[in-house]
């Protein structure tokens, strides 16, 4: 499925946060198993925990 193209900064201002902590927190996404980065995509490969 094709979504709209978002960078991390639209991301930051819709929850409130700063492009560095959506950054971080997406490598450490990643770094869990939990998403895919890649060039202009992020893919969820699984749930995230309950207590997340």
């Amino acid at each position: 499925m094709l979504l709209n193209q978002i960078t991390h900064q639209q991301i930051a201002s819709r929850v409130g946060a700063s492009r560095e902590m959506v950054s971080r927190l997406l490598k450490d996404l990643e770094k869990g198993g939990y998403v895919e980065l890649g060039i202009k995509r992020i893919t969820l490969k699984k749930k995230l925990p309950a207590r997340w």
